[in-house]
């Protein structure tokens, strides 16, 4: 054991342990600059409707002469309206949706002033309520929330609120409706957060425009979606406001297969590396002109471009709803490659991509859809809208604040401010029949020699039944997959099943891809990590012995063996007896979910779980 020398204002000395057992103080916080509030959307001149319009429910009505019940339309049809009124009051935010993988059915989640709202739309003409998760503080205008495979994230901005993890399958037993649920488990991580991203590939969720991390990027470890575990942050680029994290399977053959978020930050497109949490990467920050407030973007599927919205440049400049189209073919140098202005001046808000086409909520212009049939020219144009707002189309933060259009059946959820949820399908983009793939499992491990299997379901989409033949790209040397039966009818499933010998430990991202009749085809990765017995404990990083720590959270580092799981241990002695703090997580970074005590001197290890389930644990 190594001695060591460390200051404190009251005490200037302290002994040191291994390698592997790390002392450090711990002194109050810094101020912080940020509260991680959407300051710009609380401005003058950038107000929400805070009084819902009472109306009744509406049921299905067609697209007729341009009207559907009242509503401007193109090519869209009013399935039902859903008054706010009928999902326990509030005003609306953001919406998700959810079909459960067991039943088939499909759900509306909703963002409530008051709480999330969960509605089956399985039959969207016949909505039901089933009950609201009520907010975890205070009442807020601003819910965001996403869901990462059967768990629903629910951030806010009030104050205390953090994050809500709610079991979706707990809709499944409801019997009389509505209920008012309980939320299955909450991540004190962050007081106060503006939206919240999942990549269900990884199992990481990633909060955004939070009360830490500078307001930028908060990584949060969900292999345990009901004891999530802080990860680290991406901080250098300062207030983030959305964005989106995928394993990267573009054209930049230097980042394929590593996990990559796309921001928006304010002023800019940022993109940054995440794979090893412990040290993110920004690999680049564009900015383009007339910006004003860079609000959220959206990858085309071969990710060769993100197209952005900007929240303010209608109101500051006078265009009309502006899309950006940025080249990322190099996502170090992205290109700003062309420019969208619709058919009106309403602002627009959020937009997700769903094969050929672009679907945008605009504020007071509602649903509009967009055909990317030229987008790697740089063009964009209208196929068909939904107008939510009437009255209007001018650039005012009314109605419509986010549409969600995955759901299979081609139904699409637009979440409005003042009236509530609607359920519209657009006639102009029939739902093509084809295929859906959904691996059991986002990722899997093999200690080697050995080998593991997961199930693979092909859904069917749009009524297709056909044969689809399953492969598999990506495996490194050593590696071999066989799928039993390699070809399955849509609708039933196959089993993957994938043995090593003498392989290298590695973390890859493997492609699984279904190919049927015609050009109907699907690709999901599949994250493969391959262990060895271990052959020595993590090396810690950081805080390094006799640190003064600033922070009371601060972040800890260390490596460890590929397909590893780690335990993090605090104590106030070198004895670890008691252990103040302790976690449990793949990975090899972690800010602690408790706030340490100033002044005080604090030992650190780290326990190594091997993927070949053996143990090493820090001598101290």
């Amino acid at each position: 054991m190594r001695p060591l020398f460390f200051a404190l204002i009251s005490s200037c000395l302290a002994l040191g342990l291994s390698a592997q057992d790390v002392s450090f103080a711990s002194r109050g916080p810094e101020p912080m600059g940020h509260s991680g509030s959407d300051a710009r959307e609380a401005a003058p001149g950038a107000k929400f409707s805070t009084e819902p319009i009472p109306l009744q429910p509406q049921a299905f009505t067609p697209c007729v002469g341009g009207l559907a019940a009242g509503y401007p339309c193109n090519k869209v049809d009013l399935l039902s309206l859903l008054p706010l009124a009928n999902m326990g009051g509030g005003t609306g935010s953001g919406n998700w949706g959810w079909t459960d993988p067991a039943t088939g059915k499909e759900y509306a989640l909703m963002g409530l002033s008051n709480g999330t709202a969960f509605v089956d739309v399985t039959d969207p003409i016949n909505p039901v309520y089933l009950g609201k998760l009520p907010t975890h503080t205070v009442n807020s205008s601003w819910r965001e929330l996403k869901t990462l495979g059967n768990y629903a994230l629910i951030v806010s901005e009030a104050s205390g609120h953090g994050m809500q993890i709610f079991d979706l399958t707990r809709l499944r037993t409801v019997v009389s409706p509505p209920v008012t649920f309980t939320e299955s488990a909450h991540y004190p991580g962050f007081s106060n957060g503006h939206n919240v991203a999942a990549n269900p590939t990884t199992g990481y969720a990633y909060a955004v425009g939070t009360s830490i991390c500078g307001a930028g990027i908060h990584f949060i470890n969900m292999a345990n979606p009901l004891a999530p575990a802080s990860a680290g942050c991406f901080s250098s680029d300062g207030y983030v406001h959305d964005l989106q994290c995928v394993i990267y399977q573009g054209p930049d053959a230097a980042y394929y297969g590593r996990e990559i978020c796309f921001a928006s930050d304010t002023d800019s497109v940022t993109i940054v590396d995440v794979t090893n949490k412990a040290a993110p990467v920004q690999l680049s920050r564009t900015t383009y002109p007339g910006a004003g407030y860079t609000h959220q973007g959206w990858l085309t599927d071969d990710q060769t471009r993100f197209l952005i919205n900007d929240e303010l440049d209608e109101q500051n400049v006078g265009h009309n709803t502006r899309t950006r189209i940025f080249n990322i073919s190099d996502l170090n140098a992205p290109v700003l490659s062309g420019v969208f202005d619709g058919p009106n001046t309403a602002i627009d808000h959020n937009m997700y991509v769903v094969n050929s086409h672009l679907y945008q909520a605009n504020y007071r212009a509602g649903l509009r859809i967009l055909s990317l049939a030229q987008v790697n020219s740089g063009i964009l144009s209208e196929v068909a809208s939904f107008d939510t707002y009437p009255p209007s189309n001018s650039a005012n933060f009314n109605s419509a604040w986010n549409v969600y259009p995955f759901l299979a059946s081609g139904s699409i959820l637009i979440s409005d401010i003042e009236k509530g949820l609607f359920v519209v399908r657009a006639t102009s983009v029939p739902v093509q029949p084809g295929i859906r793939l959904q691996p059991a499992a986002p990722g899997v491990s093999i200690c080697d020699p050995g080998s593991v299997n997961v199930g693979v379901q092909v859904q069917s989409v749009g009524g297709f039944t056909g044969p689809v033949s399953l492969s598999l790209s990506g495996l490194p040397a050593n590696v071999s997959a066989v799928f039993t039966p390699p070809t399955v009818n849509a609708g039933s499933g196959s089993t993957l099943s994938l043995t090593a010998s003498g392989a290298t430990p590695v973390a890859t991202a493997l492609t699984v891809s279904g190919s049927a009749a015609g050009p109907l085809a699907d690709a999901k990765p599949l994250m493969l990590a391959i262990a060895a017995p271990l052959t020595a404990p993590a090396a810690l990083v950081s805080p390094a012995p006799g640190v003064v720590f600033a922070p009371l959270q601060p972040q800890f580092t260390w490596s460890a063996p590929i397909g590893s799981t780690s335990t993090l241990e605090i104590a106030t002695n070198p004895a670890f007896a008691p252990i103040l703090y302790s976690a449990t997580l793949p990975g090899s970074s972690h800010v602690p979910a408790v706030t340490l005590a100033p002044g005080t001197l604090h030992y650190w290890r780290v326990v190594t779980w091997g993927g070949c389930g053996d143990t090493m644990t820090a001598a101290a």
